[in-house]
């Protein structure tokens, strides 16, 4: 029988990868109030912000309750077209190329995100991010990617990238909203570049936008470079390469040079 936690879930089990040993002990982070010195946008995003402990920390055993629950809220919050079926992501956590985090609040799985470090250690790419739906609004999305952009050095990658439906494309105020919570982070987006994901399930594509936060804090990028990391993520996360019609189209759409806006 596994080792248990004190609040009854089992330990995470220790695996190995590229974030050594650091995602395998729990992260206590208060979530501090900080309405006051929040940005009029950052107020009309998290007007219920909450001031509760979370925890963060690193799921390994696909066998776990954790691990249950997290894949519960993830398929609770995605379109089938963009989900990954959970055999996948099974396999991936199981095979140490995705990364499963969840956050806990009072013995209470409420958060999940699947990471994902690129081969080259260059960029982890946060795949999904995903509140339970009682939980949302409270501050707790916030709270996650605050505990990985602050520990950008200690990581070792030079840059962390998010993927976000295109809010221009519909004036969604819900899709604009995701996108300002992102920018008030220092997350900066690819201007002009039009990233189709394939669809996991059906014929649909989904157009996506790209968001980076670097340690170099740059204005812009050179077309080429992202073209390689668009490469690069089509590959590794889609089994897609350059013959393939999403990722030619991808492609087309960089110009030379990216705005970082």
């Amino acid at each position: 029988m596994p080792a248990q936690r004190r609040d009854g879930y089992p330990i995470a089990k220790t695996g190995h990868g590229p974030y050594g040993n650091y995602f395998h002990q729990p992260q206590v982070e208060e979530i501090k109030c900080l309405k006051d010195q929040m940005s009029q946008a950052n107020k009309e995003i998290n007007s219920d912000y909450e001031c509760l402990p979370v925890d963060f920390y690193e799921v390994t055993d696909t066998d776990s309750i954790e691990f249950e629950e997290a894949t519960r809220i993830y398929a609770e919050s995605f379109p089938e077209n963009e989900r990954r079926p959970i055999a996948a992501i099974n396999e991936m956590v199981n095979g140490g190329r995705g990364r499963l985090m969840v956050g806990k609040r009072e013995n209470e799985i409420v958060l999940m995100s699947l990471l994902y470090p690129l081969a080259d250690k260059s960029c982890l790419l946060v795949d999904y991010l995903a509140t339970a739906k009682e939980h949302r609004s409270t501050g707790l999305g916030r709270a996650f990617l605050r505990h990985i952009l602050d520990r950008t050095d200690d990581l070792q990658f030079n840059s962390i990238l998010i993927e976000i439906e295109n809010p221009y494309l519909d004036d969604d105020d819900a899709k604009l909203k995701r996108l300002k919570f992102y920018k008030s982070l220092g997350m900066k987006e690819l201007q002009g570049v039009r990233y189709l994901l394939p669809p996991f399930q059906g014929d649909e594509p989904v157009e996506l936008i790209l968001l980076i936060f670097s340690r170099d804090d740059a204005d812009h990028l050179a077309g080429e470079a992202v073209r390689s990391l668009v490469i690069q993520l089509f590959g590794e996360l889609y089994d897609r390469f350059e013959d393939d019609w999403f990722l030619t189209s991808t492609l087309g759409s960089i110009p030379d040079f990216v705005p970082l806006i």
